[in-house]
């Protein structure tokens, strides 16, 4: 079996993708899950991009652990997840 070798471009890429045939807009609201301050606003077209982790920081994050989002319940349009459950856990899967 092979493996599927995919840089962080790609993932992002694909992730644009998935949120323009989603249709989103720069009036919806995007929560990405495990973000910190990564890259992934830069390929979502809207300025009200939220990320949420234990770390990171900035005037549009909210520190908190993915598995007790401090975010109340379809406050956000979208809520997504990259490049962080491999850091989870398996107990807490």
């Amino acid at each position: 079996m092979g493996s599927l070798s995919i840089d962080r471009e790609q993932r992002y890429k694909t992730i644009q993708l998935v949120v323009q045939r989603l249709g989103l807009t720069a009036e919806h609201t995007v929560l990405d899950v495990g973000g910190g301050t990564g890259a992934l606003p830069s390929y979502i077209p809207t300025p009200n991009f939220w990320s949420c982790d234990l770390r990171g920081g900035g005037p549009r994050h909210i520190a908190c652990s993915m598995d007790r989002l401090a975010v109340r319940e379809a406050a956000f349009d979208l809520v997504l997840q990259a490049d962080s459950l491999e850091h989870i856990p398996p107990e807490r899967h």
